[in-house]
């Protein structure tokens, strides 16, 4: 029985594939922060940041994004010496740390911004004036792979920010969106997807 299981987890990991591989890294880097209770501040917030934003744009959305956000928290209270239960919510906020689905959330919106000619706007597809001629046309997607894509889930974010933040250039928006993600510390994409702007 042993010998089995034994056999089995390489094959696992090697159908996972990259994606295992990137999340070992990430949490391999938390792991090893979270040992050192001496870490400097800012080396730890380039360095997190840097773990992190590598390929969030096609993996933040995935079912496993809990695992490298739990390593974050983990990071963030060995830093601050806080208990087990005791919330990162206000840590985030008051070092200006962006959390897993805030960088994520950050990150698409400013691949939208830079990569507009691969999202449509209402504007393109239909010749009258309407209010949401500033809006992405959504794509509609039959299978729930797609439907968590950067493809998918990149218009609804964008067209979930203020109307006058769509039309901004990226230096700019970059600045204002990253005031509002710090100031908020989302936990998860639906709780950005459901606040009212």
């Amino acid at each position: 029985m042993e010998e089995k299981d034994v056999l089995r987890r390489p094959q696992i990991k090697r159908d996972k594939g990259r994606k295992m591989m990137m999340y070992n890294n990430v949490t391999k880097y938390y792991e090893r922060a979270y040992t050192l209770r001496s870490i400097d501040r800012n080396h730890h917030q380039s360095d997190q940041s840097s773990h992190l934003r590598y390929g969030i744009i096609f993996w933040g959305n995935s079912t496993d994004k809990d695992i490298p956000f739990k390593a974050q928290k983990r990071c963030i209270r060995t830093m601050f010496k806080l208990g087990s239960t005791d919330s990162c919510k206000p840590y985030f906020i008051n070092y200006n740390i962006l959390t897993l689905p805030s960088l994520y959330i950050f990150e698409v919106v400013m691949f939208v911004k830079c990569n507009r000619h691969l999202f449509p706007r209402m504007a393109d597809k239909v010749s009258r004036v309407r209010r949401d001629n500033t809006m992405l046309c959504s794509h509609v997607s039959k299978t729930a792979l797609m439907r968590k894509s950067v493809f998918c889930m990149a218009p609804l974010i964008f067209n979930k920010l203020p109307k006058g933040w769509r039309e901004l250039s990226a230096h700019i928006l970059k600045k204002r969106l990253k005031l509002h993600l710090v100031g908020k510390a989302y936990y998860s994409i639906l709780e950005f997807m459901n606040e009212k702007v």
